[in-house]
Formats: structure tokens, C-alpha cells, sequence
């Protein structure tokens, strides 16, 4: 079986990037991210609520959970990810655009490396199923700042005042 997932993960992976550069060039790049990080959300909050109930039988929730992460991945993969950096490279004018792209790199980085490093810590405190609401819950904050905060047009003007 892990074999098998290791091989749909690359696939997955594969698939959704080159389907998610076909789907920047024809949509809202905003509103691709606010509706990633939904699919994001509803990927996590299903695989809490598969992994809390006993709904299936062992092997049940083990396909489901598997099918579950390969959808969260493909939307992770193909839509939110690449609609990030694309939407970092818009938003800071051409002067600051280096300095920024920098700092806004070492800051995903970072907060990657502090999810890993802490996941483990985590499962072991709160349980999978908890974690993975916790990531639920972190997925509809993000998609909230998406929409309400997240304005390109507006950031652009804003940079442009700090020349």
C-alpha cells in the first residue's frame, strides 16, 4: 500500500501542477486562492470528521483517508501553491520587488519548517483527527484574509506610497 501512495502522490502532484499553470493564466488569480484554500478546508474538515467517526471499517477509513490527502494535495499542489507565489510576485512593485520576494521566501520557509518540526509534538498531544481541525480551522482564516484583506491593486498603491 505505501508503495501504491508513494506512486499516486507523484502523480497527483504532477498532474495538478500542470493543470494548475493552464488555470492561472485564465482565472482570478485571488479569487483561485480563496477558493484553493476552500478546497484546502474542506479536504482537512472531511478527513477530522473520517478519522473522529467509525464509519468505515479499518481499511475503509485508510482508502478514505488516503483519497482525502490526494485531493487535498492536488488542490494544495495545483492551485494554492502556485496562485501564492504568483500573487506574491504582483503585489510588490518592481523597486522593492527583490528585497520583498526575499523576505516573503524566507518567511514561507520558515513557517514550513516550523510546521514540520512541530507536527509531530502535535500529533502526539492533541490526536490526528484534532490536528487536522486545527489545520481546518488555520485554512477558512486564511481563506477570510483572502477575501476580505488580500487586495493586489490595493497593496500596490500602498508600496507605492512608501518610495
Amino acid at each position: 500500500m505505501s508503495l501504491y501512495s508513494n506512486i499516486l502522490v507523484g502523480v497527483i502532484s504532477t498532474v495538478a501542477t500542470l493543470l494548475g499553470t493552464r488555470l492561472i493564466v485564465k482565472h482570478n488569480h485571488q479569487r483561485m486562492l480563496g477558493v484553493g484554500l476552500l478546497g484546502n478546508a474542506v479536504c482537512l474538515g472531511l478527513l477530522t470528521v473520517v478519522l473522529q467517526g467509525n464509519f468505515f471499517s479499518n481499511t475503509g477509513t485508510n482508502i478514505a483517508v488516503l483519497l482525502l490527502l490526494a485531493f487535498f494535495l492536488a488542490v494544495q499542489q495545483g492551485i494554492v501553491s502556485p496562485v501564492t507565489w504568483l500573487l506574491l510576485s504582483e503585489i510588490f512593485p518592481q523597486q522593492i520587488k527583490a528585497r520583498f520576494m526575499a523576505i516573503s521566501t524566507t518567511v514561507i520557509w520558515l513557517t514550513n519548517f516550523t510546521i514540520s518540526l512541530l507536527c509531530p509534538i502535535l500529533l502526539g498531544s492533541f490526536g490526528t483527527a484534532n490536528l487536522f481541525l486545527t489545520f481546518t480551522c488555520s485554512n477558512i482564516f486564511c481563506v477570510c484574509l483572502t477575501f476580505l484583506i488580500l487586495k493586489p491593486h490595493w497593496l500596490k498603491i500602498s508600496f507605492k506610497r512608501v518610495k
